[in-house]
């Protein structure tokens, strides 16, 4: 064939039409549930047209997950946890920034529960006063639950590359921890390394639900000096009562008119120290508290606990020095001598600082400061001579 025959050929058209029927809506949908087409399955149209075999199922899957979800209407509530009851199903959560509690259902037995990093925990490994995050539907049923924490918030002070620690001030003191190989460093949102925390920084610590072992560690942008949904009110009064098995108390507040006595529980993790004259000495247990004591106490308000507590020790002040041993100290006091036992961990103190425990002789003058139960001596303070 010439050119110009296979050019004459195909300049003229020809008379084929192709016709268009599209399926019918209908018909689309039956072949689809005679399919059982789900949301995980793959579906492929060769010639699709107008692709009406793809747009379907996937527009009445879509459709149907819409109506599910407005049905239900999930939303997320952050809070506090305040009661849990598994043998019922129930949870009561104090949700941030609120001044009222909220009770839930708990839609299974089973509800999903994840750490922080996503990590499956057990439901029963839940107790109170820890913030979730809950998976709410229709403002009754809780589907799903996540920690939010438990974290710690300061500024670094020191680190100690050897020891793998790191000193930092929190909003009540400075905290000692110690770095394990095995927790993630993320700096500025990335995977970082010990080596990279510094002095001046503000640090976020992610601690496991024991409260010992440390999960992350994070410095840099969008890193918290201090908890930003922590809501505190501090106070201080005398120790009116105490109940060391439930962790209770009820304090003497004095206020401009009258006192008032409020009863407190104290959480499990309060940071609880000892004082003197405003100085710390040394954290001590919920267990060695005593009644008459003065306390300067946090309380918050999500939890209604109080979370930290410092409490002054009972001070005998200017007792004159008779005999002091290496155990023991005998102070005139009314008069009378009264032999004092010290405690191990007894500290001396000066008008220039720290002092040593050979500085205290027979003749000088000491301010004597008792632990809480009034048995021991926990701090001398020897004046001038």
């Amino acid at each position: 064939m010439t050119q110009k025959q296979v050019a004459a050929e195909t300049s003229t058209p020809d008379d084929i039409v192709v016709r268009f029927v599209p399926t019918p809506d209908d018909i689309v949908d039956e072949m689809s549930k005679l399919a059982k087409i789900g949301k995980d399955d793959v579906v492929y149209d060769l010639g699709c047209g107008d692709a009406v075999m793809l747009i379907r199922p996937i527009h009445a899957l879509a459709m149907g997950s819409a109506a599910q979800a407005q049905d239900e209407k999930l939303r997320d509530v952050k809070g506090t946890i305040r009661q849990l009851d598994l043998k019922v199903g129930a949870i009561t959560l104090r949700p941030l920034l609120a001044d009222k509690n909220q009770a839930f259902s708990l839609a299974a037995k089973d509800v999903p529960v994840a750490d922080w990093l996503g990590q499956p925990i057990k439901l029963g490994d839940l107790r109170e006063d820890l913030r979730v995050t809950a998976k709410v539907r229709n403002d009754a049923e809780i589907v799903a639950l996540r920690l939010d924490g438990p974290f710690q918030y300061g500024a670094i002070k020191k680190v100690d590359a050897a020891a793998r620690t790191i000193l930092y001030k929190d909003v009540f003191a400075d905290k000692t921890v110690t770095i394990t190989a095995d927790a993630k460093i993320m700096v500025a949102g990335k995977e970082g390394a010990f080596e990279q925390l510094k002095a001046g920084d503000p640090v976020q610590i992610l601690h496991a639900l024991d409260k010992k072992t440390i999960q992350l560690v994070q410095i840099g942008k969008g890193t918290n000096i201090r908890d930003p949904y922590l809501r505190i009110v501090k106070h201080f009064g005398i120790l009116a009562e105490i109940d060391h098995g439930k962790r209770n108390v009820k304090i003497f507040v004095q206020s401009t008119d009258a006192g008032t006595i409020r009863t407190y529980d104290v959480a499990a993790d309060a940071f609880l120290r000892v004082q003197y004259h405003l100085k710390p000495v040394g954290e001590v247990g919920f267990d060695q508290f005593a009644k008459w004591i003065k306390v300067h106490y946090t309380v918050d308000r999500d939890t209604e606990r109080i979370i930290h507590m410092d409490a002054d020790l009972p001070v005998m002040i200017r007792r004159k020095v008779l005999k002091a041993e290496a155990d023991r100290i005998a102070v005139e006091d009314d008069l009378k001598e009264r032999t004092l036992q010290l405690a191990r961990d007894v500290q001396v103190l000066t008008p220039r600082g720290d002092g040593k425990l050979q500085e205290i002789v027979a003749g000088r003058i000491v301010n004597v400061a008792l632990t809480l139960d009034r048995e021991r001596v926990r701090v001398l303070y020897l004046w001038d001579k």
